[in-house]
């Protein structure tokens, strides 16, 4: 091949001079001697190193509120009022509904019949009392009829002031207020519908203030009480952190574990949500590379390749866990080696034979 390319380059060599042709004749020999293995892509190489992994904890639960009022009717009358519109953020002390209607007119009147009843009474058995009091000096009354005036009295002064609380607490049940801070929710009525002493009319739930309820299978010996817990991104895009409070001590039909998950990034979440997620389990210690050093063929077995005086060889082993970059070696490894961190999926995939060079 050499000769044939001289051969026919011979022409133009002839009409150069001596030295520009024995340098282009060289340049030529050296191109065609050239190995085409010098632009073979290089590799790079790391040692394994020890990494913390977390055995993971798959869950499911629902979001319940742990800060809530159910709002209820201390009266029987009918929703005159309805002052908040659903949804609504509601601070404690703002009036939500108002109650009235005949039955509560009715209620108020005998109230208020007996309020001005109990008032004359007070008021006649005071003036008794002040009689009495007056004739005892001229010894016309005795110690005893004083001593039952000054009862008279003091009776009708409890009956009065009994009579005013009773008053007071009924206006005050006509006006369902909120008695804490959160958000006006779950409401069953609407004006104009009557209601009985009891009924549910709606709840204000504090979102601030919610816990995950979670079932969950953990590993035998493994208790899941402190462990972190991560909720997964569906809500609102983005992960929320937690912890394992509390191991409840019943399981669920299912057999599963019940926990409750606490935390501050959990405030804002909507309670009934359903939510799922993992609990990172007892860290322990283990030989890594990174991920981009194993190689999978078709079976999805897993490959590193190795470093050695004599070239690199290809090695199989056993994988783990995963955290981020890092891949768990249970086998195949012991750590002194030097495996191929960058160029091992060529290596596995395409041609073995090509020859592959570390940087220097």
């Amino acid at each position: 091949m050499k000769y044939f390319i001289i051969m026919g380059l011979a022409p133009w060599l002839m009409i150069l001079s001596p030295v520009m042709a024995e340098e282009a004749a060289l340049h030529v020999l050296q191109r065609v001697d050239e190995p085409s293995t010098l632009n073979a892509p290089s590799v790079e190489t790391v040692q394994p190193e020890k990494h913390d992994f977390f055995r993971v904890i798959p869950w499911f639960g629902q979001v319940l509120p742990t800060q809530s009022v159910t709002l209820i009717a201390r009266v029987a009358g009918t929703v005159t009022s309805l002052e908040v519109e659903d949804g609504a953020i509601v601070k404690a002390g703002d009036e939500l509904f108002v109650l009235g209607g005949r039955e509560i007119e009715s209620r108020r009147t005998d109230l208020k019949t007996r309020l001005q009843s109990t008032q004359q009474s007070l008021k006649l058995a005071q003036q008794d009392l002040n009689i009495r009091q007056s004739m005892l000096n001229g010894q016309l009354s005795s110690k005893e009829q004083v001593n039952t005036a000054k009862q008279a009295v003091a009776q009708a002064t409890a009956q009065l002031s009994m009579i005013k609380q009773a008053v007071t607490a009924f206006d005050a049940s006509l006006s369902i207020r909120a008695s804490i801070r959160g958000n006006f929710t779950g409401r069953t009525v609407s004006v104009g519908q009557y209601v009985s002493v009891g009924s549910v009319l709606a709840n204000i739930i504090n979102l601030d203030y919610v816990r995950v309820q979670a079932s969950l299978f953990p590993p035998a010996g493994v208790s899941p009480k402190g462990l972190q817990a991560v909720l997964g991104g569906a809500l609102n895009k983005r992960e929320r952190h937690g912890k394992v409070v509390r191991v409840l001590p019943d399981a669920n039909a299912a057999g599963a574990v019940q926990v409750w998950i606490e935390g501050d990034e959990l405030a804002g979440l909507l309670p009934g949500t359903p939510v799922s997620g993992e609990l990172k389990g007892i860290p322990h210690l283990s030989l890594a590379v990174p991920a981009s050093a194993i190689a999978r063929n078709k079976q999805s077995e897993a490959f590193v390749f190795i470093r050695t005086s004599e070239g690199l060889r290809r090695q199989a082993i056993q994988t783990g866990l995963v955290d981020h970059d890092q891949v768990e070696i249970l086998s195949g490894l012991t750590g002194g080696e030097w495996v191929v961190s960058k160029g091992a999926y060529e290596l596995l995939h395409e041609n073995f034979s090509k020859i592959y060079q570390e940087p220097d």
